[in-house]
């Protein structure tokens, strides 16, 4: 739930009120300014989403009695979200690595040139579509797999911007 849809605190007051023995980590969005709220009303803990989930699993080991979960080790590649949204939309190795490249740079956009440099260790080549190709085969995996959370624009002669609506695209963990 977001602050846009109403007011959360309430929702973590009555979780609080009726689960007892419940730790409850509040997720807000990037630009949330209700952690505060979250914090007096009974979150145990407030986080950005999307996170790290190797650090969010970080946070429930270390709140939940000893035994009951064991924290992944570091190596661990799937806690990361962006690995998360790779595995959850079927991307190839090579859409996963462009996606990865757009989701670092989150609602800016991403020069083929910089896409080029990031992936492939070269400059974009004027008139090389393999990006593309690409992008329209990730933005069409995206549409199925997450409808309108995340999405690829190709920017008319800039390149391309990859926005989230953070919460959204998690509702299914």
């Amino acid at each position: 739930m977001t602050e846009l849809e109403g007011r959360p605190t309430a929702w973590i007051e009555q979780l609080c009120d009726r689960a007892t023995d419940a730790i409850l980590i509040a997720l807000q969005e990037p630009k949330g300014r209700w952690g505060a709220e979250a914090f007096h009303a009974g979150a145990v803990d407030v986080v950005t989403w999307p996170t790290n989930l190797r650090e969010l699993s970080a946070r429930l080991t270390i709140r939940l009695p000893e035994g009951q979960m064991r924290a992944l080790p570091a190596t661990e590649e799937s806690w990361d979200v962006e690995a998360y949204i790779a595995l959850r939309a079927g991307l190839t190795t090579s859409e996963a690595q462009i996606m990865r490249v757009l989701f670092a740079h989150d609602g800016k956009i991403v020069t083929r040139d910089a896409l080029s440099l990031a992936v492939e260790c070269r400059p974009w080549r004027y008139g090389d579509r393999k990006f593309d190709v690409h992008v329209a085969k990730i933005r069409k995996k995206f549409a199925q797999t997450f409808a309108s959370a995340i999405s690829v624009k190709t920017i008319r002669s800039s390149g391309y911007m990859l926005t989230t609506e953070a919460l959204g695209t998690f509702n299914e963990i």
